[in-house]
């Protein structure tokens, strides 16, 4: 529970009000929990209002028919607030799984649970009538009634992310049946509301074998049908993978440094971790959309597959064939603006980093590649490397797939330092630029301004002067010489 919602909260331990669903199942487990599920026998709209109003939270109505409410705050966090109509046991009775089928009184919830994992004995104050508390200490994942997935296929998803969050876990037998029929109808979920349970699950510690597990449950169908495409598809001897096994390794050698840190850098790791926690547009994570973005880098691959007169097998301009995937996918499930972006830039440019690391490779092309990938610049860094450790073919040599890594860590460092350091503003103007060469408006201003930003992001500029002295090698058509000013080092 994040601080703004304790404080929130504070104020109503006294009424009647059961937290439920998956914050009780986290509460037993000692697991913090950053969105909580309140129940309330009564208005639950207006009890929102009372917690908004309170709190400063941002309240609304999510379904009318059911006056489920939310009160959203500034931290991403959020409640929603559901009436008992039929009573606590009733509603209990119609969730998903019966470890998310528990409730605690929210002044007993509000205390911290003893350390030390799942008690032996269920709290008295618990409401259990589905048998989640035991099915908790074993690990079993077991829906509460057979027409679960019927009420609402996205269902199906949350079982896949309760299997990747819940350590040593498995879905009872007639649950995973029951799961594997209903996989079908995952097709007629909305585009957000799958969008946010898929990113939901993409977005726990060991995302990489969710996805194994939504390809083999029949549920990926459904969210990214292309990886079937993907299947069998034989790649050069750089790799010894087909696209759809090569993709994922990548995921896993990616789960594997970013959820132990092994191998990366300790000065980076929680630079990375912190940048990967950051939302790019709330609730959705980096590290959600990197996963997406790392499902999806070599989609274009099937359609671009090519093979010489020699056999040489070639997927050419497969990234921009897999961006156009990935867009096409950002705009059918309603991906923010920032989101679309995101996404398309890390599978877009991610042939970009492995171009880098040559020795003849200068400084500005470096600069260039931080300017062009922006926020998603350490995440294309972070998957070249567990590209590179996904691709151990006879071509490729273990001083290639070191060079690659140890190459991306270094810039990936480059990146911290970048991100801790202010940048000073470019001393010159368009205008100035207009003014001192009698220039028209135009493309050509922003071209020379770009390369003036270059070079001062390289060696910064003085003063105005040593700047416009560069402006002039450039209008004199000199760009790719322009000598680098001795000015702050």
């Amino acid at each position: 529970m994040t601080e703004i919602v304790r404080n929130a909260l504070g104020g109503f331990v006294n009424l009647p009000v059961w937290v439920v669903g998956g914050a009780v199942r986290d509460w037993a487990l000692g697991r913090p929990a950053k969105d909580i599920d309140l129940a309330i026998d009564g208005d639950a709209a207006a009890f929102g209002r009372e917690i908004a109003c309170s709190a400063g939270g941002h309240f609304f109505v999510m379904h009318p028919a059911s006056q489920t409410a939310r009160v959203a705050f500034a931290d991403g966090a959020w409640l929603d607030i559901v009436p008992l109509p039929l009573g606590l046991d009733a509603d209990l009775k119609r969730r998903d799984f019966t470890v998310n089928a528990m409730a605690l009184p929210l002044d007993f919830y509000m205390q911290a649970p003893e350390p030390g994992g799942l008690p032996p004995a269920p709290p008295s104050q618990l409401a259990d009538p589905t048998g989640g508390w035991s099915d908790l200490g074993e690990r079993i994942i077991r829906v509460t009634h057979p027409r679960v997935f019927e009420e609402d296929p996205l269902r199906t998803l949350r079982g896949l992310r309760l299997l990747a969050t819940l350590g040593g876990s498995h879905i009872q037998t007639e649950s995973l049946a029951l799961l594997r029929d209903a996989a079908p109808l995952l097709s007629t979920t909305s585009p957000e509301r799958l969008r946010d349970e898929w990113l939901s699950t993409l977005d726990v510690p060991d995302g990489g074998r969710a996805v194994l597990a939504a390809a083999e449950m029949g549920l990926l169908d459904s969210i990214v049908p292309q990886w079937r495409d993907m299947v069998g598809v034989t790649q050069n001897p750089y790799h010894h993978l087909d696209v759809w096994d090569h993709t994922l390794a990548v995921l896993r050698e990616f789960d594997g440094f970013c959820g132990s840190g092994g191998g990366m850098p300790g000065e980076l790791q929680g630079p990375v971790r912190e940048y990967l926690r950051e939302y790019v547009s709330p609730p959705h994570s980096r590290r959600a959309l990197l996963r997406l973005a790392i499902l999806l880098h070599d989609s274009g691959k099937p359609e671009t597959r090519s093979e010489d007169e020699e056999g040489r097998i070639r997927f050419l301009s497969h990234e921009h064939t897999s961006e156009g995937l990935a867009r096409s996918w950002a705009v059918r499930h309603r991906l923010s603006g920032r989101e679309r972006a995101f996404l398309g830039a890390v599978v877009g440019l991610h042939m970009r980093p492995g171009g880098l690391l040559a020795p003849e490779v200068s400084t500005r092309a470096v600069t260039r590649f931080f300017r062009d990938a922006g926020p998603a610049a350490p995440a294309l860094l972070l998957l070249n490397v567990a590209d590179r450790l996904a691709a151990r073919g006879p071509w490729t040599t273990d001083e290639e797939v070191e060079t690659q890594v140890e190459g991306s860590w270094r810039l990936l460092g480059q990146w911290v330092e970048m991100k801790n350091t202010v940048a000073l503003p470019l001393p010159i103007s368009g205008k100035d630029l207009m003014e001192a060469f009698v220039l028209s408006p135009g493309p050509r201003i922003g071209r020379i301004i770009q390369a003036l930003r270059d070079v001062h992001a390289e060696t910064p500029f003085a003063d105005r002067e040593s700047a416009l002295e560069a402006a002039r090698q450039i209008v004199n058509g000199a760009e790719d010489t322009v000598t680098p000013p001795q000015g702050i080092q």
